[in-house]
């Protein structure tokens, strides 16, 4: 059987590679989303500037977290230890939730497909719901969602007065 400290020293350096990966994994959405609000042109709308954001706040989210687990593992400081784990619950929590709140949302997606007769996002192949519609020409709506939701936006701007 192992000595319990060397067991220990194997657990405590699997915890900083793990959070360094993590670190690394932060600092890439991180990058990901300063690019893309960047690069983006004037056909992108507020939702695109929102996920660019969203990756930048989740990216600096996981960077401290992953920073915390980190130093609370080379110093072997308990009470930071179960900060890092309670936050690493509270996230796979709030995961769990968005989950459960994403697949519960999903036949909205089908309804809003057959409210505006369009199939697929950009064009009938990309993000195709049903996936049908890129298959059989007969089958489905044949004009891209985001064209029909970019006209539906326009016009209710349009009737407030924006």
């Amino acid at each position: 059987m192992l000595p319990a400290l060397f067991t220990f020293r194997v657990f405590k350096y699997i915890l900083v590679v793990t959070n360094l990966i993590t670190l690394l994994s932060g600092l890439l959405l991180i990058g990901g989303g300063i690019t893309g609000l960047a690069v983006q042109d004037d056909r992108t709308g507020v939702a695109t500037q929102s996920i660019f954001g969203g990756l930048i706040g989740i990216g600096f989210l996981a960077c401290i977290i992953s920073t915390l687990g980190i130093v609370a593992a080379v110093k072997e400081h308990i009470k930071s230890l179960k900060i890092f784990f309670g936050l690493l619950c509270a996230i796979f929590l709030i995961q769990v939730i968005i989950g459960s709140v994403a697949l519960s949302r999903a036949s909205d997606v089908e309804r809003a497909v057959e409210q505006f007769k369009c199939c697929g996002f950009k064009n009938i192949t990309e993000l195709a719901v049903p996936t049908d519609c890129s298959t059989d020409a007969n089958f489905g709506f044949q004009r891209p969602c985001m064209m029909v939701m970019k006209q539906q936006v326009f016009s209710h701007l349009d009737a407030i007065g924006s």
